[in-house]
């Protein structure tokens, strides 16, 4: 504000001059009249411009600017499902004496063979088996039920990640003709089978091997 009152004090020694310039000769004095117009539009002159302009030191305010990115959307992760399943297969012990101990056996002592526990080529699965399946850990069930297709498959799908209990019981009355009598030989005596499947995960290896007492 300072340097435009300087100019303005400059102006106005201008203008007294140049009135003094233009004075007649031996005229003592100025027209105060002519004076006081030339101050009053200098004035008036300067302190619009001063008003116009920001102090020394001061920065015109900004203007708020928009984001350069808009808020985006919140998302929600959801967990893509999970399935498990596999096969249930007649686990073949030929019932030939040995030594050696016949193929696809084990002998579990005193001469007395039992299917192995292994998935081998050839062996044949068993069709229409109920299969259930548990929340945690085993012994669970009720939640839900499947049958083993032609192939002896069986799958649960649309499964949240987690803990199960997959189980087949051989005296139920959808699978007592089919399987009784004989013995689970995989994966152990019990005929059921505690997983944990994450988040999108395939399981296909739930398998069950039952050792039919007339194979």
């Amino acid at each position: 504000m300072h340097k435009y009152w300087r100019r303005f004090t400059f102006a106005a020694l201008i203008a007294l001059l140049a009135l003094t310039a233009c004075t007649p000769k031996g005229t003592p004095q100025l027209d105060d009249e002519l004076v006081a117009q030339a101050v009053a539009t200098l004035s008036a002159k300067f302190t619009a411009e001063a008003q116009a302009q920001p102090a020394d030191g001061d920065q015109p305010a900004e203007s708020p600017q928009a984001s350069d990115t808009a808020a985006s959307p919140t998302s929600t992760f959801t967990p893509s499902p999970a399935s498990l399943g596999g096969k249930v297969w007649s686990d073949l012990c030929s019932a030939a004496a040995g030594p050696p101990t016949p193929a696809g056996c084990v002998d579990t002592g005193g001469g007395v063979y039992a299917a192995n526990g292994v998935l081998e080529t050839g062996e044949p699965s068993f069709e229409n088996v109920l299969v259930e399946l548990g929340a945690g850990a085993c012994p669970s069930s009720g939640l839900a039920t499947t049958m083993t297709d032609s192939d002896g498959l069986y799958s649960f799908s649309g499964l949240t990640a987690g803990t199960y209990c997959v189980s087949i019981d051989p005296l139920d009355t959808n699978n007592e003709s089919i399987l009784i009598p004989g013995g689970w030989t995989y994966p152990d005596s019990s005929g059921a089978t505690t997983v944990t499947v994450a988040a999108g995960e395939d399981r296909t290896d739930v398998n069950f091997g039952w050792d039919f007492q007339f194979d």
